[in-house]
């Protein structure tokens, strides 16, 4: 990549980083109005562990083959229907060796992020189905070498994400499915489907 180009590739980067914190301030902002308006008992904490498949979709399905996900994040209850997220998780996706034999190299990534969960059922019913949306920071990583999987390159391995999905709860138990796109500077990104099932530990 010629001097000029990857200088400015690394100011896109370091304006979209920029961006991002801005966002993530304003939410974090945002969650403490919130919780200095609320009671303490409507704002209970948990810790969501998960764990499933990762799907790849897009270009990057055109080199990856289905992966695994494990996530943890601390859910903080602002209202009845609407509770915070923040944490982490780790995808990793292997190479397709059938499509692209000259590549041997698995995708993985590393998502750290806030998210929205809104609970849409009926209250008192078992069955609780539940939208979710949110986005942070990803961090790209390949175990071996690659040109160019998805709009990511070796020289260029951070990244912000969206996430859009929803799923359903039984008591402390939940599915989850998710569509995740991991933005690049040079094509439509990393995008992905990820499949999960996990559980609620109530912390207060």
């Amino acid at each position: 990549m010629p001097k000029r180009h990857k200088m400015e590739a690394e100011m896109s980067d370091r304006k979209l980083t920029l961006k991002y914190l801005s966002f993530l301030t304003l939410a974090v902002t945002a969650v403490v109005m919130l919780l200095s308006n609320s009671s303490v008992s409507a704002r209970p904490l948990g810790l969501y562990l998960s764990g499933g498949i990762s799907d790849p979709a897009g270009s990057l399905a055109e080199a990856m083959e289905v992966g695994y996900h494990v996530a943890a994040k601390l859910g903080l209850q602002l209202e009845p229907r609407t509770e915070f997220l923040f944490g982490g998780e780790f995808h990793s996706m292997p190479s397709d060796h059938n499509r692209l034999p000259e590549i041997s190299t698995d995708f993985r990534t590393i998502l750290v992020g806030f998210d929205v969960k809104i609970n849409v059922g009926i209250p008192e019913d078992p069955i609780e189905p539940f939208l979710i949306v949110g986005g942070g920071y990803a961090n790209i990583d390949f175990s071996d070498r690659v040109t160019a999987v998805g709009g990511v390159t070796a020289d260029s391995d951070s990244h912000s994400y969206f996430e859009l999905g929803g799923g359903f709860e039984i008591k402390r138990a939940f599915a989850l499915v998710r569509f995740v796109n991991v933005f690049s500077n040079q094509s439509s990104g990393a995008r992905f489907i990820s499949i999960g099932i996990g559980y609620r530990l109530p912390l207060l």
